[in-house]
């Protein structure tokens, strides 16, 4: 049985320090902190102690053979993979190389709406052509509640050359699919299934009865490992089993888009992590559900506070949001849920992960703590005891048809997001681009869902929506600012293109 108590990477590059070598290779501060007082102040002497490069001992990142491929064992081993890879940029390296590796210009991906804007990158770096599924929105609830089985069944009866399926699991609100069934259907048409679980490295520790990508049997699974378990920001774990995808192609993906200088801190803090995990990963997070869980019935008890537990699936039964975030909201007292996050930042210090039309949204960690938890409730109290009720419904109509506008949205693929961004760019006013195909992702924060993505036709109702958005004050990321407003990217007509070049 492999050994979980060892941390095979930190062990060596803490024996490396250890032994009193004088650096004549990368980087070129040499360990020594004291001539970058400011980093030191912040970082610490062991930072620059453990930032090291490929050296003897140390094995290599894109062609692990020594202590890196021994964590990646042990990492496999504790999450039910066959296979793991440290990812240091961050899991959308790992989304764009899954897909990558699965598809190429002859097939048709499957992949939900709302995904991450890396799978965009991820068609790109394919070729392959987007097909959206359907997703069932929870108009009660006022968040989407995933993919059913039906459409899935659906899509393979009506697209040709499907060479994988895409989903999210779970999604920045703690929903989700009925996993299982989709890798089901799935494998049954011989088609991998690659699952982003940014969202869900905590899934296997926390006993809800929600199960792992890995449980579910899919292929492939990207897990940020900084978002609950704790390593470093910008660091992840890509986990593999069956032979649906081939490991050998998944490797030169994930190399394409991996630095040759991987950071040695960040590959340590994955090592680290998944020790602490193999050793208390249940303790912690039965611990956070028992906190998520008191949360929420004091959350209750307070006036004009909501929380958000549950929500009506894509199959319609009733499931409960995973429990390592909170949806809060206080529509009740006439807070949007962009104020009752700015509220808390600004009068209590407590910074949320992020929030929407309706609500706002924190997550706990494997280092939240009871007194994080004291805290939050004592703000929500404070901010309920200085507000009245605001006695109308007419506010949280208007701001629940905001919420769901977005996913309402019909979406029209007319070219591949390849041949989108290497098309020539057209840039054009809102006024000229409605009918023109987008070049680029373009999403208002909140959500952060993409609204366009490259290949997709800008439609009247898509302009509408931007430019409400912007009205709100909303940012939109995608879009060229300019003096007299904005410009969207587009992808110019490649066969006009050719005409204008002389070709025809």
């Amino acid at each position: 049985m492999p050994d979980q108590n060892k941390a095979p990477l930190a062990e060596a590059v803490e024996k490396h320090h250890q032994a009193g070598f004088i650096s004549f290779h990368m980087p070129g501060h040499k360990g020594c902190a004291e001539q970058y007082p400011h980093a030191e102040q912040l970082l610490g002497q062991a930072v620059f102690d453990s930032d090291l490069t490929e050296l003897a001992g140390l094995d290599a990142l894109h062609a692990p053979a020594g202590v890196i491929q021994e964590a990646e064992q042990l990492a496999a081993d504790l999450f039910g993979a066959e296979r793991s890879w440290f990812l240091v940029n961050g899991t959308t390296s790992g989304i764009v190389a899954a897909l990558a590796a699965a598809g190429n210009a002859d097939g048709v991906i499957l992949a939900e709406r709302a995904c991450h804007s890396s799978v965009t990158s991820g068609f790109v770096l394919s070729g392959a052509t987007p097909y959206y599924l359907e997703e069932q929105y929870d108009e009660e609830a006022g968040i989407m509640a995933g993919v059913s089985t039906e459409t899935l069944e659906y899509a393979f009866a009506n697209c040709s050359g499907v060479q994988a399926v895409v989903l999210t699991h779970p999604s920045y609100y703690g929903t989700y699919s009925d996993l299982r069934g989709i890798v089901r259907i799935a494998h049954a048409h011989g088609v991998p299934v690659i699952v982003d679980e940014a969202h869900g490295a905590q899934l296997m520790f926390t006993g809800q009865g929600i199960p792992s990508a890995m449980e579910c049997g899919a292929d492939i699974a990207i897990q940020s490992t900084h978002k609950m378990l704790g390593s470093l920001t910008q660091t992840a774990m890509l986990h593999l089993q069956g032979s649906l995808i081939d490991a050998r192609r998944l490797q030169h993906c994930i190399n394409m888009v991996t630095s040759t200088s991987p950071s040695y801190p960040l590959m340590i803090s994955l090592d680290s992590t998944r020790k602490r995990m193999a050793a208390e990963g249940r303790q912690v997070w039965d611990a956070n559900r028992r906190r998520a869980e008191q949360a929420e019935q004091a959350i209750r008890r307070i006036p004009g506070m909501r929380c958000t537990t549950g929500f009506r699936g894509a199959d319609g039964s009733v499931r409960s949001i995973e429990k390592s975030r909170l949806l809060i909201d206080a529509l009740p007292l006439g807070l949007s849920g962009t104020e009752l996050e700015a509220i808390l930042r600004e009068q209590f210090r407590i910074e949320a992960e992020f929030s929407d039309s309706m609500r706002v949204i924190l997550l706990l960690g494997s280092g939240t703590s009871d007194e994080h938890m004291a805290r939050l409730i004592q703000a929500l109290e404070s901010i309920s005891a200085g507000r009245a009720a605001d006695g109308s419904s007419g506010r949280e109509a208007a701001l629940r048809k905001s919420a769901g506008e977005l996913f309402r949205l019909p979406v029209y693929v007319e070219i591949t997001p390849r041949d989108a961004v290497t098309a020539p760019l057209e840039i054009l006013h809102p006024e000229e681009a409605e009918g023109a195909v987008s070049a680029a992702d373009v999403a208002v924060y909140p959500p952060g869902i993409p609204v366009l993505r490259p290949g997709e036709r800008i439609t009247r109702d898509i302009l509408d929506y931007i430019l409400r958005a912007k009205e709100a004050g909303l940012s939109v990321h995608g879009l060229i600012e300019s003096e007299s407003g904005f410009l969207l990217a587009t992808a110019q007509d490649r066969q006009k293109a050719m005409i204008w070049n002389g070709y025809f």
